[in-house]
């Protein structure tokens, strides 16, 4: 479909395709689609960019425009959660993300496609991560689905010393290889990922961070952060800006903030690690530890607020067996036969 530049000065050729990716394949918007973009003041502007061209195929589009949200996993204003209930298509274009607010839940519940595009930006989308084949990378999220879902007992560690043991037994793990459709209700492009919420008591040990931790005066980390989990919540922390980390959980100050809420899986081979949320959470090769709520995502803490962590070649063992090896996902016929692998 022809892109409308509205004039924009750093309009080009990979922000179009960027866009034709986003709109056409990663939410698949047809004309028969409802649509409701939802922005705030910082992204506004961009909001206006993906309107025009969503209004080349559609003419039922509307943008809303909200005050910028505290943190991620806040909730909307109520009359913009009811407007997601009569929308087939969700663009979450705020600076903070909705993903795992009870709003985003419902919508998907009702059946709405719901892209989740936290601080997003023209350079998010002229970036190579958003040429990915998004479709192309369903296969290995349906496979990792499938095994962290038969899993009971989850081990991640690392070169720089991450060890914790997780209990997954009887929860669901999530496929999000970055498009809409066929029964995927969300999706985060560039991000391709499996998700899965662990036990929210159950998890003991170290994370090292090495990666990134997306949020305000943090991105891409210059030194270790070394966390320490006891019974599913953050017992200490050491290591790069420890002290400014923690004042994160004592400003906020909401309970359930410092639960292990999500283990993901990064699945773009394109993504590199930049300091941006969905590019970073979406590289493959690295794994994103998320403490707050995960009630979206199977789990049973309900709280305001969400904070990702990614770490670098992580080794991911699923009772007993290496899923990852170092970053490196094990082949297809590398796993044994004793785990399912059909789907």
């Amino acid at each position: 479909m022809p892109f409308s530049t509205r004039g924009d000065k750093y309009m080009g050729i990979d922000i179009e395709i960027g866009l034709n990716n986003l709109i056409n394949v990663c939410a698949g918007v047809k004309k028969n689609d409802s649509v409701l973009i939802i922005a705030d003041y910082d992204t506004s502007s961009l909001a206006e960019l993906v309107l025009s061209n969503i209004m080349q195929i559609t003419d039922n589009a509307k943008l809303e425009i909200i005050s910028p949200l505290n943190q991620h996993g806040s909730e909307p204003p109520q009359k913009i959660a009811d407007r997601m209930l009569e929308s087939s298509v969700i663009f979450g274009l705020t600076r903070m993300s909705m993903a795992h607010s009870n709003a985003r839940k419902n919508a998907t519940l009702n059946h709405a496609r719901y892209l989740s595009l936290p601080d997003y930006s023209l350079d998010v989308l002229s970036r190579p991560a958003m040429r990915a084949d998004f479709k192309a990378i369903t296969a290995k999220a349906e496979w990792l689905k499938r095994i962290f879902t038969i899993g009971n007992s989850l081990v991640i560690k690392s070169n720089l010393g991450t060890n914790i043991r997780c209990n997954i037994s009887g929860r669901n793990a999530n496929a999000a290889p970055g498009w809409c459709g066929n029964g995927f209700e969300m999706a985060s492009p560039p991000d391709a990922e499996v998700n899965i919420a662990p036990i929210e008591n159950h998890s003991n040990g170290i994370i090292i961070v090495d990666g990134s931790i997306p949020y305000p005066n943090f991105g891409l980390i210059k030194a270790p952060l070394s966390i320490d989990v006891e019974n599913g919540k953050i017992k200490s922390v050491n290591g790069y800006n420890a002290k400014a980390y923690m004042n994160i959980y004592d400003n906020i100050a909401l309970p359930g903030m410092k639960t292990l809420a999500e283990i993901g899986v990064g699945l773009n081979p394109y993504a590199k690690l930049c300091g941006a949320m969905l590019e970073d959470e979406g590289c493959l090769g690295t794994l994103h530890f998320g403490f707050g709520s995960n009630i979206t995502i199977g789990g049973l803490n309900d709280v305001g607020f969400h904070l990702d962590h990614i770490m670098k070649n992580p080794t991911i063992i699923v009772d007993g067996q290496t899923i990852i090896d170092k970053g490196k996902i094990a082949y297809f016929d590398d796993i044994t036969s004793d785990i399912p692998v059909t789907y």
